[in-house]
């Protein structure tokens, strides 16, 4: 669990310096490059959430699979199933009420990975907040139009920060030992 996190810690030093960046470094003294640097933030925190979720489910996946000391047939099939899968395998009091959130960010990373689809349809059905209207993500102009630059699902560094948290949250209070019903795992495919 200690190297989870810290690989976790290391992934989002990298991310908050990219944030950091274009944040601070990239001029912003037109609306054309204010809407250009909407754009280009809300592309790079939806990659950096993309990865930092990614990065937690293989790990998690490997965790499972080669933790503990049960040997059984269906045991390899954790490293090809989905976060919602995982998910069921644990107690809700094993992962803190973490479920609905990790769930939220599974759906919007498959939303931002296969674009319009079921996830997307999931995504703008049930969690409104990464669709417009948005205050961090919209302007009105000097003619008072309402601007929205970026791109559907909009992700904010709040949202990469909210992920962050209940990532290492998730990894901080993991239980010691999980029992699993092995029987689940002949469904995961």
């Amino acid at each position: 669990q200690v190297f989870h996190i810290s690989t976790l810690e290391t992934f989002n030093k990298g991310a908050l310096n990219v944030l950091q960046y274009l944040e601070q470094q990239i001029p912003a003294s037109n609306n054309n490059e204010f809407y250009e640097k909407k754009l280009v933030l809300n592309e790079m925190t939806k990659s950096l959430t993309v990865g930092l979720f990614h990065l937690w489910l293989h790990n998690l996946q490997e965790f499972l699979y080669m933790g503990g000391d049960a040997i059984n047939k269906y045991k390899k099939n954790m490293c090809h199933a989905s976060c919602s899968k995982i998910l069921s395998l644990f107690k809700e009091e094993e992962i803190y009420g973490l479920r609905a959130t990790l769930i939220k960010y599974s759906t919007l990373v498959n939303a931002i990975k296969h674009g319009i689809g079921p996830s997307y349809d999931d995504l703008s059905k049930n969690y409104r907040e990464f669709f417009y209207p948005s205050s961090f993500y919209s302007i009105t102009d000097s003619e008072d139009f309402l601007v929205e630059y970026a791109f559907e699902p909009l992700v904010t560094p709040d949202n990469y920060n909210e992920l962050y948290s209940t990532l290492l949250l998730f990894w901080k209070n993991i239980p010691q030992t999980i029992c699993i019903d092995f029987n689940k795992l002949k469904d995961f495919k």
